[in-house]
Order: structure tokens, then sequence, then C-alpha cells
């Protein structure tokens, strides 16, 4: 009529075995994603903070007197390439933050 006893109980061991690997797998991504984002938030929080002390920093220092009313060559390149060399520098990080955390092909699976 019906499955026997013993081939219900190897299908439900069979059932809870695949969701026992399934649960696992998330975990280990749910892990990884958490270490990745916590390591981007730690990035985020070390730039602000730098940003923040070189804008006190910058702040607190005596005002110059003007000697040119011109800014030499050096200062004019140096105030060109400062944001470009910034963000040049955040991307990089952030590409090798991402890149630490990536899974593997194995991982995947």
């Amino acid at each position: 009529m019906g499955a026997s006893a013993r081939e219900i109980e190897r299908q439900i061991r069979e059932t809870r075995d695949r969701i026992d690997a399934n649960l696992r797998r998330l975990e280990g991504r749910a892990a990884s994603s958490a270490v990745r984002y916590g390591l981007i938030g730690a990035a985020v929080v070390g730039v602000l903070a730098v940003g923040g002390v070189a804008f006190l920093v910058y702040r607190r220092r005596p005002p110059r007197r003007a000697r040119r009313p011109e800014p030499g060559t050096v200062s004019k390149i140096v105030r060109q390439l400062a944001p470009a060399l910034a963000a040049a520098a955040s991307t990089a990080l952030v590409r090798r933050l991402s890149r630490l955390s990536r899974p593997t092909d194995e991982t995947a699976r």
C-alpha cells in the first residue's frame, strides 16, 4: 500500500541532512558578509577620524599672510591633484577590502 516505516525514516533523515547542509552554508555566507561590512565600516570610521583630526589641526593653526596674490605652481598642482589622489586611494581601499572577503568557488557551491 504505502512505503514502509524504514523508507519513511530514511527519507526524513535525508531531508534533515539536506536542510542542515543548507543552513550551514547560509550561516557561512552570513558570517563572511558580516566580516566584510565590518571591515568597510572600520575603514570609513578611520577615514572620518583622520579627516576630523586634519580639519581640527587646520582650524587651530594661525592664519598666514598672503605673500602673493596668486598661489605658486606647486600649490596649484597640489590643489588639483589632492581630490583625485584621495578618490583613488579610497577606491583602492574599498576594492581591497571587498576582495578579502569574497567567497571562493568551493564555498559558493
